[in-house]
């Protein structure tokens, strides 16, 4: 299962594991007959993405319900807004026409995005370090 689970497996309420699956899979089927005549094999993608973070969303809200563990919820809403621009920027990026000159906007913005995800992980990484030293 997911990380955002572990309460409910910790709480003993598995079958709500189910009712979250389900839910997600109603979500992608409604999705896929809508999304996938006009944008085929992308609409599907996009909405499995959809329907994996509503499972996700399920989970955590049922296990903080349940079991509550310490979220930092800057730290998670900001790396959420890290992948969707960076998901967005690719989007982009991949809908222009090739030129020479986009290798370098490619690869810059793949190095903003790395950059980003390392200085909002450094210090998560620092304390688990400093604990098991």
């Amino acid at each position: 299962t997911q990380v955002s689970a572990t309460g409910l497996s910790i709480a003993d309420r598995t079958r709500l594991f189910g009712w979250a699956s389900w839910m997600a899979a109603g979500l992608n089927i409604l999705l896929n007959l809508w999304w996938i005549p006009p944008f085929g094999p992308q609409g599907a993608a996009f909405a499995t993405l959809c329907s994996y973070g509503l499972l996700a969303a399920l989970y955590l809200y049922s296990s903080q319900r349940h079991h509550p563990i310490s979220i930092r919820w800057a730290e998670l809403a900001l790396l959420l807004a890290l992948l969707i621009l960076s998901v967005g920027g690719a989007l982009i990026l991949a809908h222009l026409p090739w030129a020479p000159w986009q290798l370098l906007l490619k690869g810059g913005w793949l190095l903003i995005f790395a950059l980003l995800i390392w200085g909002s992980l450094k210090e998560p990484v620092r304390m688990a370090l400093n604990r098991n030293l």
